[in-house]
């Protein structure tokens, strides 16, 4: 798992178990290719060091971004966006996929998870060039189209108001 490109797709680290250790989650390359595997690594005391927990190697798609995930069913997941279009929800501790959704883009640039329509409730917010999509992250249902797209996106309180924005690398802010 720790091949090229490690972390090109994503590097988080985030507190699963209760620990004091904080777990690794990332994507790497195989040789000089693109992100096809992803690894979460958490703190073996036994040893002394980080040990994977788990890991998979996609054969037919390449990860896009990964990042940790959770809602009101899950708490230790990771949401993976691969380049034909799925996100998957991975359980973080066996590697099973706990659920899969199509999010019919397959040129996905950038995935977030917050409450981007100031709803009260998180939404899975995917992006590409031309277009982002917010989903239930609790249900998983598409709940809004939006014609419009980047390479990256940021979402959080940075703007005066109480709303929370998506802010488009290109500059443009949506509330």
């Amino acid at each position: 798992a720790l091949g090229s490109g490690l972390g090109a797709s994503g590097f988080s680290t985030f507190e699963s178990d209760d620990d004091g250790y904080p777990e690794f989650l990332f994507g790497s390359g195989s040789r000089f290719g693109a992100n096809t595997h992803y690894a979460m690594y958490e703190y073996d005391s036994n040893k002394a060091t980080y040990q994977p927990v788990c890991s998979r190697n996609f054969t037919d798609a390449f990860i896009r971004k990964i990042i940790p995930f959770q809602n009101e069913q899950f708490n230790a997941a990771s949401l993976i966006a691969l380049d034909d279009g799925t996100l998957e929800v991975i359980n973080h501790r066996s590697g099973e996929i706990l659920a899969s959704i199509n999010s019919t883009l397959n040129d996905i640039t950038d995935v977030a998870i917050g409450d981007a329509d100031n709803d009260g409730a998180d939404e899975i917010v995917v992006l590409s060039a031309s277009t982002m999509l917010l989903f239930d992250a609790n249900t998983f249902v598409a709940e809004q189209s939006i014609a419009e797209g980047s390479n990256s996106m940021a979402l959080g309180h940075f703007t005066s108001t109480q709303k929370i924005p998506i802010a488009l690398n290109k500059g443009l802010v949506i509330e």
